[in-house]
């Protein structure tokens, strides 16, 4: 009961902070959704819609919703029930992942795929048009998220900080990641970037976004996973699991 009555206050927050805080700054911000799991204190992130192979999809990291832990540990308290947001209050819907948990490994590529009901298509915007070609001449990266305090009581609260993140081009670069022995790991790549881009906590599931510098057009590039502390003076860096192994787990 108390679960229920939480997903009701959080149905009517959501409606509140959507029509509050839509960003005009790019059009981009409109493709990524909050996903909200509560039980004793909120658990957050962010995801999105993609139509492939004539099906809609849910899109965010794993950690989010499986309870794993940067040690690949599962917490024994952990939401099994997640909200995802919309401004229009019929057309939210949650994710049931009581029995989906068990079964979920903390290893491999931090995404999790799930098949959604097509009569939501109409009320959620999907990336496939952003699904393009490699671009060599990189200019700006922009990411949406949708950061959140938890709190030990139940207590909702839905973003209030910042959740545009903008990287300007020829600040930033890509690379492979390595595991503790050396070896390729590629299940992420990795965005580095300077450490005065403001970062926050919550960007997990976010969609990494890549402009073309000569076309202007936009790209996704992947989803981010986790940000990574900061080392040396200067540099910060991001995971992200690139959108091409998204769509081979599709």
């Amino acid at each position: 009961m108390r679960i229920i009555l939480a997903l009701i206050i959080l149905f009517i927050n959501a409606s509140v902070f959507c029509q509050r805080n839509k960003l005009s700054v790019d059009s981009l911000a409109k493709y990524s959704y909050p996903i909200i799991g509560v039980s004793s204190s909120i658990t957050a992130g962010t995801g999105f819609f993609i139509k492939y192979k004539s099906h809609l999809y849910f899109v965010t990291a794993k950690h989010i919703v499986s309870g794993c832990d940067e040690n690949g540990r599962k917490s024994e308290k952990y939401p099994d029930l997640f909200l995802v947001g919309n401004d229009n209050i019929s057309s939210c819907f949650t994710i049931d992942m009581k029995l989906v948990q068990k079964m979920l490994s903390c290893k491999g590529l931090d995404i999790y795929v799930c098949r959604i009901d097509s009569k939501y298509v109409q009320y959620y915007n999907s990336v496939d048009s952003f699904i393009k070609p490699q671009i060599e001449d990189f200019g700006t990266v922009e990411i949406f998220g949708y950061p959140i305090s938890s709190y030990d009581t139940g207590y909702l609260e839905l973003p209030k900080r910042k959740s545009h993140l903008s990287i300007p081009e020829q600040t930033f670069d890509f690379s492979l990641v390595y595991d503790s022995t050396g070896k390729l790991d590629n299940s992420f790549r990795k965005i580095t970037y300077p450490k005065s881009v403001e970062v926050v906590d919550g960007f997990s599931g976010s969609l990494v976004f890549l402009q073309n510098k000569r076309t202007k057009e936009w790209r996704i590039i992947g989803l981010v996973s986790a940000t990574l502390p900061i080392v040396g003076d200067s540099r910060a860096s991001m995971l992200f699991v690139d959108i091409e192994n998204i769509l081979d787990n599709i």
